[in-house]
């Protein structure tokens, strides 16, 4: 009974060390920053998107965002039309999932965005072979989506001119809050935590599935 106490209690204490910063701290992305996958990713996107008329406006790179994971973020403009791109990059070790996402805005009406996911893993360059999301297709597929909402006004909502750095800062601690809401995370100083109570049922569940006893097979 004392060893299951104390397994629990230190599986308690490790999800409760869990954290997601309330405001990340996004500097600008430097090449030591950004692995081979996201490099790799990066040079694929932005050729295509010089064609669609967008143009890199801000990149970030928040090292900390969470207690494992990392943030990298470039934000593409395409100030004409006033549409806006994106590739968001959220990293653990070796891991990492990439959104890829169109996003057009009217002030005070809801966005409409069309996103793609995509796995990256290791450290390197992907294999030549491997196929690049194809970035055309899916802003096609954006227009197609923002023709049929109609929005009500022809203004579009993006960063001012200069302040895009300030623009991504403000959108990750949206994106922080929302996810911080959907796992019922609480703000403790600078960081969203798991409260006690659920830091000790996830222990709980931990345990419950670690070491559940397994079926003696039929003789």
């Amino acid at each position: 009974m004392g060893v299951v106490l104390v397994t629990w209690l230190k599986k308690t204490l490790e999800f409760r060390r869990r954290f997601i910063r309330v405001q990340p701290s996004l500097r600008t992305s430097f090449d030591q920053d950004i692995p081979g996958p996201e490099a790799w990713l990066i040079a694929q996107m932005v050729p295509a998107l010089k064609e669609l008329g967008f143009e890199i406006a801000a990149n970030g790179h928040c090292p900390d965002i969470a207690i494992d994971g990392a943030w990298t973020q470039v934000l593409f403009l395409n100030r004409v039309v006033g549409d806006r791109a994106s590739l968001i990059v959220r990293r653990t070790g070796f891991k990492g999932v990439a959104t890829i996402a169109f996003a057009t805005e009217a002030p005070g009406e809801r966005q409409v965005t069309t996103p793609l996911y995509y796995r990256l893993s290791g450290r390197g360059a992907p294999k030549p072979d491997n196929p690049p999301p194809d970035v055309k297709a899916l802003y096609l597929k954006h227009r197609e989506a923002v023709t049929k909402r109609s929005f009500s006004s022809d203004q579009r909502v993006l960063p001012e001119i200069g302040h895009e750095h300030q623009w991504l800062h403000e959108r990750a601690a949206n994106v922080v809050r929302a996810e911080a809401e959907k796992f019922r995370l609480v703000q403790i100083g600078e960081c969203y935590r798991l409260p006690w109570r659920s830091s000790g049922w996830h222990a709980a569940k931990w345990m419950g599935q670690k070491f559940k006893p397994r079926r003696k097979a039929n003789p």
